[in-house]
């Protein structure tokens, strides 16, 4: 029976355009991903874990946050199936991130969210497949 873990991803979208990192090491290795994580322990709550996450990736603060959708994927490489909560947050527009853990992440960049790059993190590239569109992302007009 694979084991369940749970973790976190922060959507920070800023002029139309979402934050991804570039992940390093062998989970995930190579693949874009929100910041993000797992909690510290069974008492930190999913806003609390993003917060926390969002700083010591980015050095971002939280200034608003709202829950959003949980996606599930299995990692077979870990016999693992990670139950990922998506949290959008707002954060100051006067501060940029920056990378401040070097050994998980190679670099941040702002994208557009109708041309993220193909390779996404599994638990995020199920978000973008149901179709969701976080606030401040300016949905397309249907040109039919």
């Amino acid at each position: 029976m694979p084991k369940e873990v749970k973790g976190v991803g922060v959507l920070v979208v800023r002029n139309n355009k979402i934050l991804l990192g570039l992940r390093i090491g062998a989970h995930g290795a190579d693949t874009w991903s929100p910041p993000g994580g797992k909690p510290k322990n069974a008492e930190e709550s999913p806003g609390e874990t993003a917060e926390r996450e969002l700083g010591e990736e980015t050095g971002l603060k939280v200034y608003a946050m709202k829950q959003g959708p949980i996606c599930t994927n299995y990692f077979e490489e870990l016999d693992e199936v990670h139950r990922s909560m998506f949290v959008e947050a707002v954060t100051s527009s006067a501060y940029e991130p920056e990378v401040r853990e070097p050994h998980k992440c190679k670099e941040w960049r702002w994208f557009d969210w109708y041309s993220l790059p193909e390779n996404l993190f599994p638990p995020f590239k199920s978000l973008v497949e149901m179709g969701y569109i976080p606030r401040g992302i300016t949905k397309k007009k249907n040109t039919a």
